[in-house]
């Protein structure tokens, strides 16, 4: 028995120290697109992640989100999100293992009511310990629930809290020094937590995600420096990987189409050893060039040959995460 409350301590002081020394974390997210006329978009997605990881970031929470997957369930009923019945039974049968299950829904609906202003905004259900929200909330809203996900209580008497019940949710932006800490502790203590710390040095997700299918690649424009990271991600029998997609989209509309221009990519480490596979496709999905990023730095000519959008996926082929300058230059601003 004294061994075992030993250990429990050692446990304990070992949690509070790494929370002390700044662990950080990347928590990987599914989201759950319920419904069928109703259903979130892919502005709704992008709006999620990235209001979450706002709130969480303003905040040194040291924790931060990013996308592994969509999964839509495309059935009318599900148009009218029921709370009672609907939101248990799915948040009980579909729950992907080692990740955040987020499930956005079209209203979270109280029975036999049909005004929005007495239906829930959100919830965190306890048993499985997924999210569900309803699309187009105030950010506050899923930074809410996701805090009881990280093991918050409510806030009540702190009406700019994220953890309050204040009805001008506009105003919940902020996380105590105390709500921080314990959120990193409660972390450490979960079971997937050795799969979603960042190691020492290594880059977290950047700003623009989610962008890992194309509804949500992210749009670029000519001459636009874009900073970005590889992070490590999680895949679905719970390993770690180094290969994290960017993914653009451009659009040259008539009469506006440069007769050429060149992607740079830059590794932003010193040593430049870090290496990348690029894809271009069009809109219909033919590929148009296939190329790999190598060294400190590396251009590629493109020529847009007409009229039309364009996406360029770049995948880390590297072992470990890194970060890296982005751009897409025309003719005129030279290379």
């Amino acid at each position: 028995m004294r061994k075992i409350l030993l250990t429990l301590l050692i446990m304990a002081c070992a949690l509070q120290l790494m929370a002390q020394q700044g662990a950080s974390y990347a928590i990987p997210v599914k989201i759950w697109v319920y419904g069928q006329e109703k259903a979130a978009s892919a502005s709704d997605i992008r709006f999620t992640i990235q209001n979450l990881n706002k709130l969480y970031s303003q905040n040194n929470t040291q924790i931060s989100f990013y996308l592994l997957e969509v999964e839509y369930v495309r059935k009318k009923k599900f148009d009218e999100f029921g709370y009672y019945g609907q939101m248990p039974w799915q948040s009980l049968t579909r729950h992907d293992r080692n990740i955040l299950n987020i499930a956005l829904v079209p209203s979270l609906k109280k029975g036999g009511h049909d005004n929005k202003d007495k239906n829930f905004t959100g919830v965190c259900f306890s048993p499985t310990g997924s999210v569900v929200v309803a699309k187009g909330e105030d950010p506050s809203v899923v930074a809410h629930e996701v805090g009881h996900f990280l093991g918050l209580g409510h806030a009540l008497d702190i009406p700019d809290n994220i953890m309050s019940y204040n009805p001008k949710k506009s105003a919940r932006r902020k996380f105590t020094a105390d709500q921080k800490k314990y959120m990193l502790l409660q972390v450490a203590r979960m079971k997937y937590s050795k799969l979603w710390e960042c190691k020492k040095g290594n880059p977290g997700p950047d700003a623009y995600e989610p962008d890992m299918i194309r509804d949500l690649a992210t749009s670029i424009k000519l001459g636009t420096t874009y900073a970005r990271t590889f992070h490590t991600v999680v895949d679905k029998k719970g390993k770690l990987s180094s290969a994290d997609t960017d993914l653009y989209k451009v659009s040259f509309k008539s009469g506006q189409v440069p007769k050429q221009v060149f992607l740079v990519i830059t590794d932003a480490a010193a040593s430049g050893k870090h290496t990348a596979a690029v894809e271009i496709t069009n809109s219909d999905g033919e590929v148009l060039h296939n190329m790999k990023a190598e060294g400190r730095k590396s251009t590629f000519p493109l020529w847009i040959m007409k009229p039309g959008t364009y996406y360029i996926k770049v995948l880390n082929t590297s072992d470990d995460p890194w970060s890296y300058n982005f751009q897409l230059i025309n003719e005129n601003l030279g290379n």
